[in-house]
Parts: structure tokens; C-alpha cells; sequence
């Protein structure tokens, strides 16, 4: 079994070059909610979540930034249309159901505001494009000239079935559909990538030891399995384990065998770098455990490289 190891320290909050930058970040779309999509986003614990289908789960499970974007019967905002900023990204929530020149006056305006943004992404729930090979509703011709003119980078919408994604004039509009894709946005520098996930690809399997002093360890195996090891790497940092008091040392390594290794680079034809430099695990926070006096909840974050099993140990120092 080839091993890949790597060693962080508590008290070391410097990141590897691997990780996001001070401006860079993640956010994830989804549409029609249920217990495994809710329980992946937990564990990659994006910067920001939009909704744009039904709630069919409880979206308040949710351990980050929800926003509900308006047009589904069952969602109950204070505002048909709004926008905000976030490290100098713009986002703008539109109501697809909404008539009249009010909401489309107000985007004008707003476009005309984000010039200096590093990218502007839309919101909405019924999608403005169809998918490929069917006639897209000349209603919304309007709107989607509008927006590629302002250069919007993509329109996230919801409602069909399945997901589709059209490229029009530089500008992508991504259709999440149902329960059965999320998608993934993660944003570096002024680049950008989107990632159509499958829930119940994505796992981490927890547990607990003690050394023969009595001190605790936490253990995590770590699966992904979106596609390639490069191209479906995944940051998370929803990992979090229940410790004593003290300061702790973090190990991650490959779990992958050789028979693995060697099958997915005969798949690719190429060989595999070492992966030492992409997993790149650090502890970036701890915080007293609520509940649970003389504990503390260890955070940690790593790149989970997709098909490759990953085993994660935190140990006293």
C-alpha cells in the first residue's frame, strides 16, 4: 500500500499554497434538498449555499450561508429580488416568476454597478435557457442578451429535470436539477470552475482510540469518489473531531493501494504526481465544545483527491 504523509501542527495556521487564498472561496447550488446532498455540504462547508427548487429536507441543517432564491410555492422570502457582494464577487437572486419591467429595470441597474467586481454570478429558479435541442422561450431572450452583455459569468437556476449546462456568448447558465446533482463553484483569483456533483459520492467514516497513556486520537477515512484523483479534488473543512483539552499533531495519508494507483493511471495514461503536495491537511481553528466541558472541536480541512481513499489522524501532541 503506498503511503503519502504529511504533519501539521496545531499552533501553525500558515497554508500551503494548495489551499484558497485570502480572496478565494466556495459556494455550492443546489435545487431540491434531501438528508445526503445536506450532509455533503456540511463536510465541504462551502462559504455560501443557494437554493433555487424545493425544500424537501430540512434546509435549516445547513452549517453555512443559506440563501433561498424566490419562485418555488413552497419558499417564502422577503424579497422577490435582491443582490449582494462577497469578496468582491457580485450575486444576484432574480424571481422567475415576477411580470412586468420592475425587476428587470432594477437588474439593469445593478449590472451597471459590478463593472469593477471580479465576477457576477445569477440566481433564479426556473431556468432561462432550455436545454440543448430544444427552443429556448423567446420571453426570456431579453434577459439573457442582458446578462451576456454585462459579461455575468453563469446563471444557476433550478425546476428541470435533469441538470444541464448551455455556454451562450461566454456565459454559462447551469441548470441544477432535483435531488439528484448539487453543484460546486470554487472560486481562485479571477478564475473559476464548476463541478456537477452526485451525492453519495462523497464519505467520511469517524472514529475514536486511545493510546495505551489514556490520551485520545481521532481518526477519519475520507472517501471521494467523483472521478480522477486531479480533476474531482475536493477541499473540505467540515471535518471536525471531539477532543481533550491540549495541542494535537495532524497526519494524512493515501490509502490507496498499488493495484488502485496503477489502474487509475493505466484509465488516464499518465502517471499520477505525488499526492503529498495536493491533500496539503492543516487544523485551521479549535474552539471549546459546547455541552462538553474539558473538550475541544478540532476543525480540519483537506483536498480529498477524487477515486483515492484518504485516512486522516489527529493525535496529542
Amino acid at each position: 500500500m503506498k503511503k503519502i504523509l504529511l504533519l501539521g501542527i496545531i499552533l501553525i495556521f500558515t497554508c500551503s499554497p494548495s489551499f484558497a487564498g485570502d480572496d478565494d472561496f466556495s459556494f455550492i447550488v443546489i435545487s431540491n434538498t434531501n438528508k445526503s446532498i445536506i450532509r455533503e455540504v456540511n463536510l465541504i462547508k462551502p462559504d455560501l449555499v443557494f437554493q433555487t427548487g424545493r425544500t424537501l429536507e430540512d434546509h435549516g441543517a445547513i452549517e453555512t450561508s443559506l440563501h433561498l432564491v424566490p419562485g418555488c410555492p413552497d419558499q417564502e422570502t422577503e424579497r422577490t429580488y435582491s443582490s449582494f457582494k462577497y469578496k468582491n464577487i457580485c450575486f444576484i437572486i432574480l424571481n422567475s416568476e415576477t411580470t412586468g419591467n420592475d425587476q428587470v429595470e432594477w437588474l439593469k441597474k445593478e449590472l451597471q454597478h459590478q463593472k469593477d467586481d471580479r465576477a457576477t454570478f445569477v440566481f433564479l429558479h426556473r431556468p432561462l435557457m432550455a436545454p440543448l435541442g430544444e427552443r429556448t422561450d423567446e420571453k426570456n431572450r431579453e434577459l439573457i442578451e442582458l446578462l451576456v452583455e454585462n459579461k455575468v459569468a453563469s446563471v444557476f437556476s433550478g425546476h428541470d429535470l435533469p441538470s444541464y449546462t448551455r455556454d451562450y456568448k461566454g456565459t454559462s447558465f447551469v441548470t441544477v436539477g432535483g435531488q439528484n446533482n448539487y453543484a460546486l463553484i470554487t472560486i481562485k483569483g479571477n478564475k473559476f470552475k464548476t463541478d456537477i456533483m452526485e451525492p453519495f459520492r462523497l464519505s467520511v467514516e469517524q472514529s475514536y482510540e486511545e493510546t495505551d497513556d489514556g490520551k485520545a486520537i481521532g481518526k477519519a477515512l475520507i472517501n471521494n469518489r467523483q472521478g480522477d484523483p486531479l480533476m474531482s479534488l475536493i477541499e473540505l473543512r467540515g471535518i471536525v473531531f471531539r477532543l481533550p483539552k491540549g495541542n494535537y499533531l495532524l497526519h494524512a495519508e493515501s490509502e490507496a493501494t498499488d493495484e488502485q494507483m496503477n489502474s487509475i493511471q493505466q484509465a488516464l495514461g499518465m502517471l499520477l504526481p505525488d499526492l503529498s503536495g495536493l491533500l496539503a491537511p492543516a487544523i485551521y481553528k479549535t474552539e471549546d465544545s459546547k455541552n462538553a466541558p474539558g473538550m475541544i472541536d478540532v476543525w480540519v480541512r483537506i483536498n480529498a483527491p477524487g477515486t483515492l481513499p484518504t485516512k486522516l489522524v489527529v493525535e496529542p501532541e
